[in-house]
Order: structure tokens, then sequence, then C-alpha cells
């Protein structure tokens, strides 16, 4: 990169970091930092890279200094680089590249009335306890309000690199605001990104978007119908993409090798290997 201008450098780099896999981030940037070694100039000039990241992939922040998890996304995003923890009405300093939080502070009153505070309230407990049932020590929900309405942000992963694979779930669930109707229809977006790497670089990226219906006469059961349709278009979505995923590859490992041997046999490799390993020992010259 020694031919690169400043400018151009922390552009390339930047977009190489906002496409980093899942759990990766650390890994890409230590690698960039040792291409440019400079890090000055990455620190400063790759932090709005950072931010979108990490607001793009709903980054969990679990503190001992908060009494709630929370995701960075640009649903809580404040000034300055702060964010709030809409469950404990409380801001944070977050730190984009150490993941540190710092300045725990009471937030201001909501600026939105009661009412949907209330409402964001109810929709929070009941995706408590989908995260319990579902998503329990690896998932994280949190209700927003935005622009008058309700956003319940989802993020769970699995980092395994000992393993060669991480992977990330993220789903986002605008919610209108109850107003007493026995109807409530909403939207939401799943997004999975999946990343294997073993003698490869595999990586899966899907998207899809779902339209939902939720059918109660009062504000607690809204509640309730919401999560328990969110629930099964999630399933429904899951179960899907494994379907889908594993057919294909069923079928185009079945168009470029065989399955089974003519024998119609599995080969037992634990002795293939032992019999091999005795003929490579038979064939050694004597000495």
């Amino acid at each position: 990169m020694e031919s690169l201008s400043k400018k151009e450098t922390v552009d390339v780099c930047s977009n190489i970091l906002k496409t980093s896999p899942p759990g990766e981030f650390n890994e890409v940037f230590n690698d960039i930092r040792g291409l440019v070694n400079n890090d000055s100039l990455l620190r400063e000039g790759c932090g709005p890279a950072a931010v979108s990241y990490n607001k793009e992939n709903y980054i969990q922040v679990v503190d001992k200094s908060l009494k709630h998890p929370t995701l960075i996304t640009e649903y809580n995003e404040l000034k300055n680089g702060r964010f709030l923890e809409p469950q404990s009405n409380v801001t944070f300093k977050y730190d984009h590249f150490t993941k540190d939080v710092d300045d725990v502070q009471p937030a201001e009153h909501p600026a939105y009335s009661d009412e949907l505070n209330n409402w964001r309230k109810v929709i929070q407990r009941e995706a408590n306890a989908y995260m319990e049932k579902c998503f329990k020590g690896v998932g994280v929900a949190s209700v927003f309000v935005n622009n008058g309405a309700l956003v319940l942000c989802i993020e769970s992963h699995q980092f395994r690199p000992s393993a060669y694979w991480n992977g990330r779930w993220r789903s986002t669930w605008h919610i209108p605001a109850y107003t007493n109707t026995d109807t409530l229809e909403f939207k939401g977006k799943l997004k999975i990104h999946t990343h294997y790497f073993e003698d490869g670089n595999v990586q899966l990226i899907n998207n899809q978007n779902l339209s939902a219906k939720a059918v109660s006469t009062s504000l607690d059961g809204m509640a309730v119908e919401v999560l328990k349709a969110v629930v099964k278009l999630e399933d429904a979505y899951q179960i899907t993409v494994q379907d889908t995923y594993m057919n294909s590859i069923e079928d185009t490992f079945k168009q470029i090798r065989r399955q089974l041997p003519i024998t119609r046999t599995k080969i037992d490799w634990a002795k293939a290997h032992t019999h091999t390993y005795r003929i490579g020992q038979d064939m050694k010259p004597t000495l």
C-alpha cells in the first residue's frame, strides 16, 4: 500500500473492515495493521468503519456496569459516541475498537409518550422470554423507540475459530405503536452470516424480508401475540435455510463425486489408514 495516498489507504482498509466475517473484525484489523504499519492512521481514519460495522452487526454489549445487556445499533445511538440502554434508561460511551463501556449515566426523560414506553416495556418482556427459551446464553434482544414506533433488534452468534467457523444471526422487527386496535401488522428482516475457513474460505450470507400480523384485544395480549408471530416466522426461516442449503450442498456433491463407492459400502477410513501404514512399512527397503 506504499503507492496509495493516506485517503486511498483509509478507504481501502475501511471497505475491507466493513466486510469482516462474524467474530473476525479484530483479526482483519490486525492483518491490515501489519500491511499498513501506521496505527494512528488506521485508528483515526478507520474509526467510522468500526462504528458502521458494530451498528450493522448489532454487536452485543454485556458489561458489569450495565444492569441489562444491549446492542449497538443505529436505533439507540446518541450524540458524542453514546448509546442508550433502554431497560435501565441509562446511556454509556462505547469504544468501537476495544468494545469497552465507560461513563454510564442516567438518561434524560424519554421524549416519547408514556403509552409508547409502556408498549416498549411489554414487548421487551416478551422478547426477554424468547431469548431465555431459544437463545439462552448467546442471544440479546433490545427494544428501541424510533420515529414513533418500536424496533425489536435481536442478535445471536457462535464463534468457534478453533473449529474453523463463525456465525451470526440478526433480526429486526418494526412494530407500530399500540392504538387499542385488535389487529396489528408489522414487518421484519432476518439476516444470517456464517464463515467456514478450514482449508478454504466459504461464507454464507442470507437475508429475508417478512410480514406478520398479531390479533388481541389488550396491550399485554398483543405483546404476547407479536412475539408468537416473531418466533413462528424465525423458526420457519431457520428450517428453510437449513433444508435449502443442505439439499443444495448434497446435490452439488452428487454431481462431482460418488457419495458411496461402487461397492455401495462406505469406506472405514480408520481401517484404511491402518492398512496404508502397514503397506508403507512392508514397502520399506530392507537395510
